[in-house]
């Protein structure tokens, strides 16, 4: 049977050097995979020479490109609306990857059930990262996950052949999706716009559904951190939108006894913050109060579509994974 054809997608935004150090192993790492495979560059109104770059440098790579910046969650739309593959790899224009990387996240795919697979995500000095795979639990009602030990990462990557592991979501920056269903869920939720936890919102998503989001960690790609947000934002304004879209998250898909501890937990926070002079929670809470009509229309939508109830899934996610691999908080 021929390979799966895959789609390679980098959202860009004035990453014009970030382009030229890190696409050149995309597309060698397409030119390497035994099946049909491009890379697309979609540029999201960038100002400086990304798209110079791309057309001169990089022309192996197709350029799509937005007449206006409109941010990471579209940006991965329309590359993954414009692929011509089934499957889309999604990858930060500050992520390097490993020649072979592609093969074993394709290999799962013949599981209908998979939506999502991603790498072993490796940092700087070559160290699996902590966010490559995450276990959730519900901590004082808020969603909170571990990761997996980094050298049980590191010896499950040498291991031969495909093993199933779960995991609560794909990083946005690195993982291969179902392109169609994907597309079906309308992207990433604009719920969580500009940016941050809307890859833990899809991986909540999928699960609902049914579907399966896994780890392959004898796929490795290198991510850089912080290529674009880190760049373009003030860091106040990065730590009130993770609260803010943490807040949102549990209000579109907390239930049950998640939902009562979360409603329990978030008056205890409110009333006690201000003793911390915390006013990132404060900023958060407000900020998240005006996406509230939002947040309540997406947790309809998402009871409607659920098969699976996420308190039964949370367990069953570590219990994949061999005796002691995972790691604390």
């Amino acid at each position: 049977m021929s390979a799966r054809g895959v789609s390679l997608v980098v959202p860009n935004y004035n990453g014009a050097e970030l382009l030229r150090r890190h696409v050149p192993s995309l597309l060698a790492a397409a030119e390497a995979y035994p099946g049909p495979a491009e890379v697309v560059i979609v540029d999201d109104g960038s100002s400086d020479a990304s798209r110079e770059v791309v057309t001169a440098e990089l022309p192996a790579a197709r350029l799509v490109a937005h007449e206006r910046n409109q941010g990471f969650g579209p940006a991965c739309h329309t590359g993954a609306a414009q692929a011509v593959h089934p499957v889309v790899v999604l990858l930060n224009s500050d992520v390097t990857v490993e020649p072979d990387f592609l093969a074993p996240l394709l290999e799962h795919f013949a599981d209908p059930e998979v939506f999502s697979v991603s790498p072993l995500i490796l940092d700087r000095e070559g160290a699996p990262s902590k966010i490559t795979v995450n276990h959730p639990y519900v901590r004082r009602g808020e969603l909170r996950w571990r990761g997996v030990d980094p050298q049980a990462l590191l010896s499950l990557g040498r291991e031969p052949g495909r093993r199933e592991l779960w995991s609560l979501f794909g990083l946005g920056g690195a993982v291969a999706l179902c392109r169609e269903r994907f597309l079906g869920l309308g992207g990433f939720d604009p719920l969580y716009r500009p940016f941050y936890h809307e890859d833990v919102d899809l991986g909540l998503m999928a699960w609902r559904r049914g579907w399966k989001v896994l780890v392959d960690p004898r796929s490795r790609v290198t991510h850089l951190d912080g290529g674009t947000i880190n760049r373009f934002h003030a860091p106040f304004k990065v730590r009130v939108a993770r609260r803010r879209h943490r807040l949102l998250c549990g209000w579109k898909h907390a239930e049950g006894a998640w939902r009562r501890a979360q409603r329990w937990g978030l008056c205890a926070r409110f009333l006690t913050r201000w003793l911390r002079l915390d006013l990132r929670f404060y900023a958060g809470f407000f900020a998240a109060l005006r996406r509230l009509g939002e947040a309540r229309r997406a947790r309809r939508r998402e009871r409607a579509a659920t098969v699976v109830d996420l308190l039964e899934v949370f367990p069953r996610i570590a219990a994949t994974w061999p005796e002691g691999a995972v790691s604390g908080d």
